[in-house]
């Protein structure tokens, strides 16, 4: 695919400090998908 950019990273801001999890599914041109789920603690 000529020209076409994938974004590796990006941002976000929580309103409240806490507990949360953060899930990540990625899918691949052939249809193959792995999730993966991170907790992060907001201060």
């Amino acid at each position: 695919m000529a020209g076409c950019r994938l974004s590796l990273t990006t941002a976000h801001t929580y309103a409240e400090p806490g507990d949360y999890r953060v899930v990540v599914k990625v899918i691949d041109i052939l249809g193959n998908d792995t999730t993966k789920t991170v907790k992060v603690k907001v201060k």
